[in-house]
């Protein structure tokens, strides 16, 4: 096993147990799992995002660090275990949708043709067909069909607005925002952290939902800082 699909083992075996340190009175009360109820769920985290790495190996390191980023603000917002735990995982699995993009439509260097986008824009239907047929990751389902939804109503699938879309979805706008902000791809050079946080900001109350957009404005950062900072060596 390579150091990369190693480390993914070990991410998803602690999403899995529990969302670290993240509610520790909480997860005294949390219901415990069986080893065989846990492995399948592993089993099925690791199969899914096995396929997506192997149409665009950007994505790996891009779910586990949106993953940590919302785990990191689920918590700032006092969730219940549960939910970090909930949202964690789903931001692990929100981009599962893109093995339905054709690889030249996702690895384009350029400006998407207003068809592309299109058939990029069909992700998050595929993602929770996905998820739903996967009945211990069905809670799962909201935050992948939604999470490029927009707080002003002009994301995608469906326009939703505001509270129309759910939490888990509002918070895996921001992370995953945040982190493609962050990283280095084909289209667009990493950002400082300032100056993604400042963009943040001036999006809060348009794109994202201002409150979690100031919640992870606010947040120590330092376990996504290392992640960030381990995935950019192995991919150097």
């Amino acid at each position: 096993m390579n150091t990369m699909n190693k480390n993914q083992s070990e991410f998803t075996l602690r999403l899995v147990g529990g969302a670290d340190d993240a509610a520790p009175a909480q997860h005294e009360e949390a219901a415990p799992q069986t080893s065989e109820q846990r492995g399948l769920f592993i089993g099925a985290l690791q199969a899914l995002m096995a396929s997506l790495d192997a149409k665009d190996a950007y994505t790996h390191g891009h779910c586990e660090r949106v993953s940590v980023l919302a785990k990191i603000i689920a918590s700032g917002l006092k969730l219940t275990f549960d939910e970090i735990k909930q949202v964690a995982l789903a931001g692990l699995v929100h981009d599962i949708g893109k093995i339905g993009v054709p690889e030249n439509i996702l690895k384009k260097p350029s400006r998407l043709t207003d068809e592309e986008f299109a058939v990029i824009k069909q992700h998050p239907d595929i993602g929770c067909v996905i998820i739903n047929a996967i009945p211990s990751l069905r809670d799962l389902a909201p935050g992948v069909k939604y999470h490029h939804e927009r707080w002003d109503a002009r994301g995608y699938p469906y326009g939703l607005s505001g509270g129309e879309i759910p939490l888990f979805a509002r918070i895996l706008a921001v992370a995953d925002s945040f982190d493609a902000m962050r990283s280095t791809r084909t289209y667009s050079h990493a950002r400082a952290h300032v100056q993604v946080v400042d963009e943040m900001m001036k999006c809060r109350g348009s794109q994202f939902d201002p409150q979690i957009a100031e919640t992870l404005a606010k947040a120590d950062l330092s376990e996504y800082d290392a992640m960030l900072d381990e995935h950019r060596s192995l991919a150097a």
